[in-house]
């Protein structure tokens, strides 16, 4: 089903970002960022019946990104926030499956020497192959203990509120999961 490409280009692509971080109190942290990505040749796929790899001639990935973290007791939270406008710099179309909103929570503490752990994502509606992608969002649980100095404990809760979503069209992705590692260092 998927074609290849001989004649495919390697993207190459040029950054620039201009931010700011204030410290609000001795454990709140505010920082705003705007950001531009100029890309040439990024690849892409075509569609169609052999989901061709392609190069966009140029590509641009403009946006603003805001984020929040504190540190109380024995929690740590961040929060953010990202709006940008992925497109084709030459069609102006958007760039598929790239959403122009997304937002993130996250909070972990540690309790009795179990690092307790919370992980929300939001993503906006996305393009794809002549359709529109709905937005989601996810709920990631995870909680860690350290056996001795080398040894670690974790349990992760992925997709705990087992949503339904599409990163590309047609592919599924999977449901909730639950994993139990050790890791020895």
């Amino acid at each position: 089903l998927f074609a290849g490409n001989p004649g495919l280009a390697p993207e190459q692509s040029r950054s620039t970002e201009l931010g700011v971080k204030w410290q609000l109190q001795d454990h709140l942290y505010v920082s705003a960022s705007a950001f531009s990505t100029k890309i040439q040749d990024l690849i892409s796929f075509s569609g169609g019946e052999t989901f061709r790899a392609e190069n966009i001639n140029r590509a641009s990935i403009d946006g603003l990104e805001l984020n929040a973290s504190a540190e109380f007791s024995a929690c740590d939270s961040r929060i953010g926030v990202t709006l940008q406008d992925p497109k084709n710099a030459r069609t102006d179309q958007p760039l598929l499956r790239r959403p122009k909103r997304k937002a993130s929570a996250n909070l972990s503490c540690d309790v009795a020497g179990i690092t307790l752990g919370a992980n929300a994502n939001v993503f906006s509606e996305r393009a794809d192959f002549g359709a529109k992608l709905p937005g989601y969002g996810t709920l990631d649980l995870a909680l860690s203990t350290s056996l001795n100095e080398r040894t670690i404990l974790s349990l992760a809760l992925e997709n705990a509120l087992d949503k339904n979503y599409e990163l590309a069209s047609g592919f599924n992705t999977p449901g909730q999961t639950l994993m139990l590692s050790l890791r020895w260092n």
